[in-house]
């Protein structure tokens, strides 16, 4: 058996462990709250079950969001997570601490819609319509103003301690994605109609571009017009906010505008280019989440380094802050491969093979740093095991976008 071979296989049993009858959780290391079915963990890795076929990874992802359903709010907010007692009652429904998690509620409605075209599973989405009806009403109010994007409070994603918020790049993508799904497997044209409206927001907004100058989807004028004149656009901006475009280069977002073809090709080039840029005296080719590093006495630290629950992980990079995450490499890999880009996708796995050879230790950690490549964070994460597993050779399904 080869070096990655058996890793994939210690991520399936990772995996595997941390399935239970309520649910895929988080990690089953018993730090801070992570064992416990949180709605984005569970889901984003519930889809690499679904993309090798993997019946015990699907069976958790359908229990996660069963879970996860019965913790609806009446607002029609998703849990961001959800814990329970040893008689598998709830013990806990959280829907964020510090703020609420938007993306709980996008990646539950990709997940039930993906799971449903993956298993033709017509009694569970006979179930599960009303909770997606609530989920997407609710995501529609976050509009705020009724113009189309989603407002983020900060730390309302899985940058639950990073200093980003408005309208974020990552979640108007993940609403598009749960409004195009979700319009295609239950037949629902306001849906499908909403996703087309936002994807052309996302398409003008994110990247501007001299020739949208005049468009009326245009959201904050005075913001589009003083980016093009100072700034180079050559990756989908991280957020637009009431005041100013955030231009730090935010992996998650950019990786989901590619998988889901909202770039055109010129686009793709230019992302993947400037991936290349960032991690060119890097010892390994492997894109940090958010670039670049806000560091001590730089505009953003001292707001920074006073936001976390727990205990502070935001140092130069580490964590959010220019860390490396392999859930994220597995997608950006993913994405590479949804835009007929073998090639880089192949240098990942490569790349990453010899860096299992020289990490041995590593167990699924939650990031590395990108200065030294050391990793760091709770071990057993089931985020991280299905990122090794995209890194593989999998196939890849238009099921999927």
């Amino acid at each position: 058996m080869t070096l990655m071979a058996d890793y994939i296989n210690k991520a399936k049993e990772a995996i595997y462990k941390a399935t239970t009858k309520n649910g895929i959780l988080a990690s089953t290391s018993p730090v801070s709250n992570y064992q416990r079915v949180f709605s984005r963990d569970a889901v984003m890795t519930g889809v690499v079950g679904l993309l090798i076929n993997d019946k015990i990874i699907t069976q958790g992802l359908k229990e996660s969001l069963l879970s996860l359903s019965k913790g609806q709010a009446d607002t029609g907010q998703i849990p961001s997570n959800i814990s329970f007692a040893a008689n598998n009652t709830i013990h806990k429904i959280s829907y964020g601490r510090l703020s609420a998690k938007i993306d709980a509620n996008t990646w539950f409605v990709i997940g039930s819609a993906l799971y449903i075209l993956f298993t033709n599973d017509l009694k569970f989405s006979k179930q599960i319509k009303p909770t997606i009806q609530k989920t997407l009403k609710w995501l529609k109010d976050l509009e705020l103003n009724g113009r189309g994007l989603t407002y983020v409070p900060e730390g309302g994603n899985w940058a639950d301690e990073y200093i980003i918020s408005g309208y974020t790049l990552y979640d108007q993508v993940l609403r598009y994605w749960a409004l195009k799904k979700a319009g295609e497997v239950w037949e629902e044209d306001d849906w499908t109609n909403a996703a087309k409206h936002l994807r052309k927001l996302i398409s003008i907004n994110y990247w501007p571009d001299k020739k949208n100058i005049n468009s009326s989807d245009i959201y904050h004028p005075n913001a589009f017009q003083r980016i093009l004149k100072n700034k180079q656009i050559n990756y989908f901006q991280a957020s637009l906010r009431p005041s100013y475009y955030d231009s730090r280069f935010d992996l998650a977002g950019n990786t989901l505008a590619l998988l889901l073809q909202i770039s055109n090709q010129a686009q793709t080039q230019s992302v993947v280019d400037c991936v290349n840029q960032i991690v060119r005296t890097f010892e390994y080719p492997f894109p940090p989440v958010f670039w670049p590093v806000i560091k001590k006495d730089e505009r953003g630290w001292q707001e920074l380094s006073t936001f976390y629950l727990f205990q502070f992980k935001n140092h130069p990079n580490h964590y959010h802050n220019g860390g490396v995450w392999p859930v994220w490499l597995g997608w950006w890999s993913l994405a590479l491969l949804s835009q007929g880009n073998q090639d880089r996708k192949e240098k990942l796995n490569t790349a990453m093979k010899q860096y299992l050879k020289k990490h041995p230790s590593y167990n699924f950690h939650e990031y590395l740093s990108s200065e030294n490549f050391m990793p760091y964070g709770t071990q057993d994460l089931c985020f991280s095991a299905s990122g090794i597993i995209l890194l593989s050779n999998i196939s890849f399904s238009t099921k999927l976008i």
